[in-house]
């Protein structure tokens, strides 16, 4: 490691995580995230669960919702698990 000061490089490490963080959970970004997580489906979410959500994750509170299976077989057999 350059410098060879790894207690400052571990600071700088979690400083970095901290900023990623915040940048994950800023409003713009949730926001670009849903638009394009919208993207071919009909009426599912509003952005009003986009606040609620930036709160539960500032919170560390947010669990997410259960995943659900189902089979199709067209083109091929196949187990497809959404969320």
């Amino acid at each position: 490691m350059p410098g060879g000061n790894w207690q400052n490089d571990r600071r700088i490490a979690k400083k970095d995580r901290m900023n990623l963080f915040e940048k994950i959970v800023d409003s713009e970004n949730l926001y670009r995230a849903f638009l394009q997580a919208r993207r071919g489906k009909a009426g599912k979410g509003t952005v009003s669960s986009l606040w609620e959500l930036q709160q539960e994750l500032r919170a560390k509170t947010y669990k997410p919702a259960a995943y659900t299976n189902f089979r199709i077989k067209y083109p091929k057999p196949r187990l497809i698990t959404a969320a």
